[in-house]
């Protein structure tokens, strides 16, 4: 038997489809590409963007349409926002909400230990299952499931600590799916990481929907650190989005250890302080610039990257050009740009002060350019330095890696370190590739 996987949006969906994966494995399924003929494909879905549904609507129709007898289930954001719509898309199409996506691993144990069936029987039955063992309500356990022994499309680990917002940014939808901020207890955060060590993973990803929103008893982000410092010996942490305003000295303090990436994203959507308002974002652009302040007095020279919205409801010239002087002087290493996308349900939707689409590309063009520049920049500042790098995959001659400032590495293969494991090596040159650094072993 054989499943396919494919995933939109963030760390916190590769990681779940990471543990959904897992599961078919253990299930005793080959796990093969999308392209691949498969029994069951499971799509991970998200709803941050207009284009990242339409683009999860056009994988469901072919997959209906090339694999009719095959099993397509569809969870994540999206399954939770339109269940009917993509309930519609195919008869052999399963949404499943986010409260049941953990049940997804338990459907794998399922399709193995039932008769060899496919067709219509075969969608039959994954009706009726989905249908006697679906919750009622959300289990807030239920969310942290997903625990891989192993990842399929990743060399370093991913942890899941949290999920949900508490926030209500005008342009989101994911607090609507996600529902309210919840996290995985601080004991367990531990043994999960303990484990992950034992396993000899150079590095993990604590990541969430909004990790700076950790919550187990008093312990918050900067504790957690400071106990999963103190309980382990050797693995590296890396920390996914943070909200600038959440930044604090005491988080600094703890994010200054030698075994906290110096990688850093803010999620900072404007640098107008008109916008952020209107965004309902908690925080003024000078918040932004004091978060960079702070991350560089930390750490040296440390990748920081961000998160910006262009033509945002009402955003007029003069507040773009708030963003991109606060985007040159922040000197960001990389920005995920994204045009404004209206999202139903959220506060802005339907807003009568739209931005022409037109001006929307044409700002995002301006700023992608500029962001262009910087990473390169940044790239080229490394050069003749040192650098930790986990080493990801082999393409040709070459292994090809990741640094601890994020930084895109390849060296020669057979020299050194192995796929997986962390090494030291000077970083040569910038650009040879674009955006990758030729490196050399110590």
């Amino acid at each position: 038997m054989q499943a396919a996987f494919h995933t939109f949006g963030c760390r916190l969906n590769q990681l779940e489809t990471e543990a959904l994966a897992d599961a078919f494995r253990h299930a005793r399924f080959t796990i093969v590409p999308l392209s691949g003929d498969a029994l069951v494909y499971v799509i991970n879905t998200c709803t941050v963007t207009s284009k990242s549904e339409q683009k999860a609507r056009g994988v469901i129709r072919r997959l209906n349409r090339e694999h009719p007898r095959a099993v397509v289930i569809v969870t994540g954001c999206y399954a939770q926002m339109e269940v009917d719509l993509i309930n519609s898309l195919g008869h052999n199409v399963f949404a499943v909400p986010l409260k049941e996506k953990d049940l997804i691993q338990d459907f794998a144990l399922y399709l193995m230990n039932r008769p060899d069936e496919e067709g219509e029987e075969l969608l039959e039955d994954t009706r009726a299952w989905f249908r006697d063992n679906g919750r009622t309500n959300d289990e807030a356990e239920a969310r942290f499931r997903f625990v891989p022994d192993d990842f399929t499309y990743h060399t370093r680990a991913y942890l899941k600590i949290q999920d949900g917002c508490d926030n209500s940014c005008a342009y989101c939808r994911v607090t609507l799916a996600r529902g309210a901020s919840v996290s995985l207890a601080l004991d367990k955060v531990i043994e999960r990481v303990k484990v992950l060590e034992e396993k000899g993973f150079a590095e993990v990803t604590l990541t969430g929907v909004n990790i700076d929103s950790y919550r187990s008893g008093e312990t918050d982000l900067a504790g957690l650190l400071e106990v999963l410092l103190s309980n382990t010996s050797a693995i590296r942490f890396r920390l996914s989005s943070l909200d600038p305003d959440t930044f604090t000295p005491a988080l600094a303090k703890v994010v200054a250890h030698e075994r906290v990436c110096p990688y850093f994203h803010l999620s900072v959507q404007s640098g107008s302080d008109r916008i952020l308002q209107e965004m309902n974002r908690g925080y003024a652009a000078l918040e932004v610039e004091r978060a960079v302040e702070l991350l560089r007095e930390t750490k040296d020279n440390p990748f920081i990257s961000a998160d910006i919205i262009v033509g945002f409801p009402g955003e007029r010239e003069e507040n773009f050009t708030e963003t991109l002087e606060l985007m040159e002087k922040a000197r960001f290493a990389r920005a995920h740009v994204f045009p404004y996308s209206p999202r139903p349900g959220t506060p802005a939707f339907g807003r009568k002060d739209a931005v022409q689409e037109s001006i929307i590309s044409e700002r995002t063009g301006r700023l992608r350019e500029m962001m262009t520049r910087c990473q390169n920049d940044y790239g080229l500042s490394w050069e003749g330095r040192e650098l930790d790098v986990v080493w990801e995959k082999e393409e040709g001659d070459f292994l090809i890696g990741l640094s601890g400032n994020y930084l895109s590495c390849r060296k020669k293969a057979g020299k050194g370190a192995e796929l997986g494991e962390c090494e030291r090596v000077t970083a040569v040159k910038y650009g040879i590739v674009p955006g990758m650094m030729e490196c050399d072993t110590q």
